[in-house]
């Protein structure tokens, strides 16, 4: 029966060659669309989700007011603000500091070879508690944990090191300001591409220069805290400002009321662009004007198909009067047209 469904269906689409590759090819090409759209919009929503924290984690932004006035609104925050948010502020579990935006591009040598690099930033050892980049090789707890550490990528490792174990081996980075040696303390995958943190270099917070490590007045780095519960992120929104007026020690931006506001860490990626943000990110209003467009997009190529279908159907009356005729019932008459 089945292999006569087949036969039926195939002579149909012979009969009239021109009409049923429109008919198929229309609809095959209005799902493929639709699916492709669907793709990619569940990838830009998918950023950061890797990370079985990110429920909890939230990403430390800079605000600045003037009276009622939002004057500055930066995705950096300072190099003081984690370790004093931790220490004055209930219900934060942890906190990790990036700081990439200090000499983001250096000299790398190793040996005889040395190449400009970009991506460089320092983490001190919360990096590898809050996300869960797999480390290939190194202990997560100790790799950032001291001066003159650096945690490299994969690809970085055969760049320099070739077939040889990178652990051990000292870099050394020449950046405008000074001049570090770095021993090779681990290694760790490329960083996905549904993250908007992507570095080929971690070095340790802690090889910054020491008068930097707390100081509030450089916003030159992305702090990320480890929230007890969601609930939480309004009250530190609100204790922060009254925190802050302890560490405004000099005159620049000391007229101005100095705030924070706590982003979830998988809508970092889809929220507007800010001053100093770390990448270029996507449109949650576009996303969702894709998602109508796959659906309309499918809607069309599915009517369109029927209509065609329909309009053949008279066609193939005779041919389901016979089946009738010789015993076909309702049921297999619908399973031989699906």
């Amino acid at each position: 029966m089945i292999g006569n469904y087949w036969n039926s269906t195939w002579r149909n689409l012979m009969k009239r060659k021109r009409f049923s590759f429109i008919n198929i090819a229309g609809l095959a090409i209005g799902m493929a669309s639709a699916l492709l759209i669907l793709t990619y919009v569940i990838f830009e929503f998918s950023y950061d989700k890797m990370h079985t924290k990110h429920a909890n984690i939230y990403r430390v932004q800079s605000t600045f007011h003037e009276g009622e006035v939002l004057t500055d609104y930066w995705a950096s925050s300072s190099f003081g603000y984690g370790s004093a948010m931790k220490e004055h502020l209930a219900g934060i579990e942890d906190y990790t500091r990036i700081a990439s935006l200090w000499q983001p591009e250096q000299l790398v040598k190793y040996g005889n070879l040395t190449l400009r690099e970009n991506q460089i930033a320092y983490a001190d050892p919360g990096f590898f508690r809050l996300f869960d980049f797999e480390l290939l090789k190194g202990d997560r707890n100790t790799c950032l944990s001291m001066p003159g550490q650096v945690v490299i990528t994969e690809r970085i490792a055969r760049k320099y090191f070739k077939d040889e174990d990178p652990l051990g081996k000292i870099l050394v980075f020449t950046g405008t300001y000074d001049k570090v040696s770095c021993e090779v303390t681990g290694v760790m995958k490329e960083m996905p591409s549904n993250s908007h943190i992507h570095y080929s270099f971690l070095i340790s917070y802690q090889s910054l220069p020491l008068y930097m490590h707390e100081y509030w007045y450089k916003h030159e780095a992305y702090t990320y805290v480890l929230l007890e519960s969601p609930e939480r992120k309004a009250e530190i929104e609100r204790e922060f400002p009254a925190m802050a007026e302890k560490y405004k020690t000099e005159e620049a931006l000391k007229n101005k009321r100095w705030g924070v506001s706590l982003v979830p860490l998988t809508d970092v990626h889809l929220t507007p662009q800010l001053g100093y943000e770390a990448e270029t990110k996507g449109n949650r209003s576009a996303m969702i004007a894709l998602v109508f467009a796959a659906f309309a997009i499918l809607a069309i190529a599915w009517i369109n198909y029927i209509n065609l279908t329909v309009a053949r159907s008279m066609e193939r009356a005779k041919e389901v009067g016979v089946r009738q005729v010789i015993g076909a019932f309702r049921r297999q008459l619908i399973h031989q047209f699906l």
